[in-house]
């Protein structure tokens, strides 16, 4: 069960890699097929069945299953599928009681393995702060092991192949979750999405709000995977994102000096309502947390750490709380226990 790693902290968390003030952290995936079986869309039960215990195999081969788990997504309950999304360490096509699907997770929580969800595989690797070559070098080598046991679909023209054209070519995506306040405060974030859309990368909302409002959490990242090498993908990117962190630094320097007022109320509103709040919807805890990290960030009090905030922002999840308490929740009771945990982490 899943519920094993909710008392084990996520290492990339800690706020100790570089700009944690902009950057909370980095996260890279991989797609690979593999050659002697159709697409998962269109696999057999024995062809997925005969899929899985083959990477499953490799993976106990290599050692991984000395130093994670591997979880069957059929014995998983839906908070726990909503649990390992949060932690960023599946993705949403894994959906619960699939069957010859599953997910390896690294004791750490720093990398998983995805088998039969979108495509045969999928590695993810996460790293705090801005570590964009870092997660792309540990990728490799985890990739360079299973290749050699799994035998991959790949194309001389092509590259790797996939069922979904967004992930021919490297099969590389790798995503900076960048916290940029002052930018939306200055209204600069118009100027940063075109210099990234212009150039092939993304500036999206982290959360995709439905209904249209933006969070100051945005995921940086690569939006293709075809034409580019991986060294290539990581070198443009690295500079992008260090490009918006300059921004977002000049931003909140002019927040600092042209309008310290504003900034003092947000970020001292924010702790009043967190310290003292019974009830708080999510969207509300993630304005919170945003206004607590830029106050941090602008040196406005050293009561909390990054570390400190990242793991509220993380146990603030519907999933979270849900597995903390063992059962579903209503809202009524996840904003009440939304704003306890509040409380207590910032008493």
């Amino acid at each position: 069960m899943a519920s094993s790693l909710m008392n084990k902290a996520a290492a990339w968390l800690a706020a100790d890699g570089p700009e944690p003030a902009m950057v909370v952290g980095t996260c890279g995936r991989l797609i690979r097929n593999l050659a002697d079986f159709p697409f998962p869309q269109r696999c057999s039960a024995e062809d997925r069945a005969a899929v899985e215990q083959r990477v499953v195999g490799a993976l106990e081969s290599l050692g991984f299953l000395g130093r994670g788990q591997y979880y069957a997504a059929a014995n998983l309950a839906p908070r726990e599928l909503r649990f390992l999304g949060e932690r960023i360490l599946i993705g949403r096509d894994f959906a619960p009681g699939k069957k010859s699907c599953g997910v390896y997770v690294a004791d750490d929580q720093c990398m998983s393995v995805l088998v039969n969800g979108t495509e045969h595989v999928a590695v993810r690797a996460l790293a705090s702060g801005l570590q964009i070559k870092e997660v792309w070098s540990r990728l490799n080598a985890v990739d360079d092991k299973l290749a050699g046991m799994l035998g991959y679909a790949f194309s001389p023209d092509l590259g790797y192949l996939s069922s979904n054209l967004r992930t021919l070519g490297t099969g590389l995506r790798i995503t900076a979750v960048a916290h940029v306040p002052a930018l939306f405060e200055v209204n600069k974030v118009g100027a940063a999405k075109e210099q990234l859309c212009g150039q092939r990368y993304a500036f999206q909302d982290f959360y995709d709000a439905a209904d249209g409002e933006e969070s100051d959490f945005v995921r940086l990242a690569n939006a293709s995977t075809l034409g580019q090498s991986e060294e290539e993908i990581v070198f443009h990117l690295k500079h992008l994102v260090s490009e918006v962190i300059s921004w977002e630094k000049d931003a909140r320097n002019a927040l600092v000096h042209d309008a310290p007022r504003s900034l003092e109320d947000r970020v001292y509103r924010a702790v009043g309502v967190a310290r003292e709040a019974r009830l708080l919807d999510f969207p509300e805890a993630v304005r919170l947390v945003s206004s607590l990290r830029l106050g941090i960030g602008c040196g406005l009090f050293a009561d909390y750490s990054f570390e400190c905030i990242n793991r509220l922002h993380m146990d603030a999840h519907r999933g979270h709380i849900e597995m903390r308490l063992g059962q579903d929740c209503d809202d009524l009771t996840l904003n009440s226990e939304r704003a306890d945990l509040f409380r207590e982490r910032l008493a």
